[in-house]
């Protein structure tokens, strides 16, 4: 079925989202037949997509503004990478893990690239990822233009005073222990609320 809405799309879609039962032939078709249109890509729990693959096909996605790949039990850090380098337009990320993973172990891997090639970046939600101060410092490093950031059951995270400074000029903040509604950071514009 996804193979035949691919077909379908003409070379003309522009968001492809997908769960579950999905390869990466799927992926590949999508490419040849859509590369300059897509904007919005969605995978979740499409466990049969690995990194290697899903970086060396996203090159091809250059006008992407938004990725999701989520509910994984393995990193994506070549694929951040991929597509920090080759999709100058993505604002929007979503990675998260499809199990809390161990708290001691870091893995800063993906952070390290999301803060070295996605400098345009306006929303980030890693969640139930093992990054650490450091990854997280990395990011907002590299990502000066950062409106949103979940972080939540990122529980190699400890919000010390010096992260908190560091974060508050993130509008909107979801920390590592929040379950709730975000907390929103800096002026409240009077008109809008």
């Amino acid at each position: 079925m996804a193979r035949e809405s691919v077909r379908r799309g003409a070379g003309q879609c522009q968001a492809f989202w997908a769960e579950g039962d999905l390869d990466d032939s799927v992926i590949s078709l999508l490419s040849d037949t859509s590369a300059l249109s897509l904007k919005s890509l969605r995978l979740i729990s499409c466990n049969s997509i690995c990194d290697t693959s899903l970086a060396l096909t996203i090159t091809k996605f250059t006008l992407l503004e938004e990725l999701e790949v989520s509910n994984y039990l393995m990193d994506f850090s070549k694929t951040c990478a991929a597509a920090g380098k080759a999709c100058p337009l993505l604002k929007r990320l979503r990675l998260s893990s499809g199990r809390f993973e161990d708290c001691r172990v870091s893995g800063d891997v993906e952070a390290a690239a999301i803060g070295t090639t996605m400098p345009e970046l306006r929303s980030l939600q890693l969640f139930a990822k093992r990054i650490s101060n450091g990854g997280l410092a990395a990011i907002l490093d590299g990502c000066p233009l950062l409106e949103s950031l979940d972080i939540r059951h990122c529980f190699n995270i400890v919000m010390n005073d010096e992260l908190h400074a560091r974060c508050s000029r993130v509008h909107t903040l979801r920390r590592p222990h929040d379950s709730g509604g975000p907390r929103i950071f800096g002026k409240i514009n009077l008109a809008h609320v």
